[in-house]
């Protein structure tokens, strides 16, 4: 007789829909459509979840990272308003970062000020 045997293809697929389905479930649950929800599963059987909101709707991002507890918004260098922490997710241990870009203000070059344009 054979023992059984486990596919780890299969029960990573598994495990990354798990935590896809659970993220993606409480965007709906608190009226939220993310631009892009992206999931890394690193060799330490963590995860990494990035869950990108529409541009400028911090109070969206502030929305879900307070359903789950995180703290204040951190600057994270790159312009984004980004508020992060971990969870467990089924059983997976999760690092989710919600975050969404900040508007990008116009740069003009050294000694150039903008004219008012008259109607």
């Amino acid at each position: 007789m054979t023992t059984p045997t486990t596919n780890p293809a299969l029960e990573h697929r598994d495990a990354l829909l798990d935590v896809f389905n659970e993220i993606t479930q409480d965007c709906a649950l608190n009226d939220l459509s993310p631009v892009n929800v992206s999931l890394t599963r690193y060799s330490s059987g963590e995860f990494h979840v990035s869950v990108q909101i529409p541009r400028q709707n911090t109070a969206a991002v502030n929305m879900l990272a307070d359903a789950y507890g995180f703290p204040p918004s951190l600057a994270d260098g790159s312009g984004n308003y980004t508020r992060q922490g971990r969870l467990d997710v089924d059983g997976y241990r999760v690092h989710l970062a919600v975050y969404c870009g900040r508007p990008k203000l116009p740069t003009y070059p050294a000694g150039y000020a903008p004219q008012a344009v008259e109607a």
